[in-house]
């Protein structure tokens, strides 16, 4: 079975009740669920939460499609030292017809469900090459830490010429059963990487860029476009 887990907390430092938060006319994590229950290639979706205001959000999609369901959070499992893998150990613990395992996050709320469809289709389809899948945005810029890292300061080549770095997106991840619990994390030593749009790659982890993604959604509604579709 092919499964999503969103972890949906309800607090979080830099932005307060961030999965809260809205964006346009929808919250952050019911804009998640509803483009989740866009995807084909997913059977099951789940809602991690410790939230009472997230379950209850859950169970009015989930009267409308079963694939959706909320799993409320363990005691075990609250606080700020439990990572995302120990939540996807503990699913695949309890729940043994899991395949595959895919992470989706509210943060990143212009990733499209065609996207995230492809995502999944590719590492199945390629499961016995790669240990994981993870969503990155191509970064073809100077950039420095200490020094130059892909650019000469003396002779600057173009941007279209420096070595290509990736950026980890935030914005969904997916990897077997298996590597999961023989591993206790969902990024592999040998991953593939699916590049994405600009657009899709933003992620929300700090109050200026949920500044940015609201403005944009203002522009899009502006202009009757859509993002979360194919």
């Amino acid at each position: 079975m092919r499964t999503v887990i969103i972890p949906a907390k309800k607090k979080s430092k830099r932005i307060p009740h961030k999965n809260l938060q809205l964006l346009g006319d929808m919250t952050l994590i019911e804009r998640c669920i509803v483009k989740m229950l866009l995807c084909k290639n997913i059977d099951r979706i789940v809602v991690d939460t410790d939230s009472d205001e997230i379950l209850n959000l859950c169970e009015s999609h989930s009267m409308r499609d079963s694939r959706l369901v909320a799993r409320s959070r363990s005691v075990e499992l609250l606080g700020d030292d439990v990572g995302t893998p120990q939540l996807c150990v503990s699913l695949l613990e309890h729940h043994a017809d899991i395949t595959f395992l895919g992470i989706m996050h509210s943060t990143a709320p212009f990733l499209k469900a065609g996207t995230i469809d492809k995502c999944m289709e590719t590492f199945v389809s390629a499961k016995d090459e790669y240990d994981s899948l993870f969503t990155v945005e191509p970064l073809n810029d100077y950039l420095w830490k200490d020094k130059p890292l892909n650019f000469n300061v003396d002779c600057r080549t173009s941007t279209d010429n420096v070595e290509l770095y990736y950026k980890l997106t935030g914005g969904f991840f997916v990897s077997t059963r298996q590597f999961i619990l023989d591993n206790k994390t969902f990024i592999g030593k040998n991953p593939l990487i699916y590049p994405v749009p600009v657009l899709e790659s933003l992620d929300i982890n700090y109050p200026d860029e949920l500044e940015l993604a609201r403005l944009i959604q203002e522009g899009m509604t502006a202009h009757g476009k859509t993002e979360m579709g194919m």
